[in-house]
């Protein structure tokens, strides 16, 4: 249950991680698979 306390500032921060990992995926599309979309998507 404390987990779940911290889980809803993390959800907060989902988004910008979120972002970030598609750039990420952009810079190096080689690696992911370019045409493949990030699973967080």
């Amino acid at each position: 249950m404390k987990y779940d306390k911290r889980a809803k500032p993390s959800t907060k921060a989902e988004p910008k991680l979120v972002k970030h990992d598609i750039t990420m995926t952009r810079k190096f599309g080689g690696k992911h698979g370019g045409s493949k979309p990030p699973p967080y998507t």
